[in-house]
């Protein structure tokens, strides 16, 4: 059974936040490799886009949040 901010990346992922998660993990590689240039990122790409769908779930209206939790 998956959880609901599971629910909603299978609803939104493709065609709402994917460039935006594309965006983010560039964005913490970038800073991770100017800051850190000889270690590999402690995150990886799937990491960044949980917490960040995860964040947009918690942010939902509440709507959207029973829909997920009723799939």
């Amino acid at each position: 059974m998956l959880q609901a901010w599971q629910v909603y990346h299978v609803l939104t992922y493709e065609k709402k936040w994917k460039p935006f998660v594309d965006e983010a993990w560039e964005a913490y590689k970038t800073e991770w490799v100017s800051e850190n240039p000889t270690e590999k990122p402690p995150k990886n790409r799937f990491q960044i886009m949980v917490d960040f769908i995860k964040e947009k779930f918690n942010n939902e209206s509440e709507d959207m949040k029973s829909r997920c939790e009723e799939y």
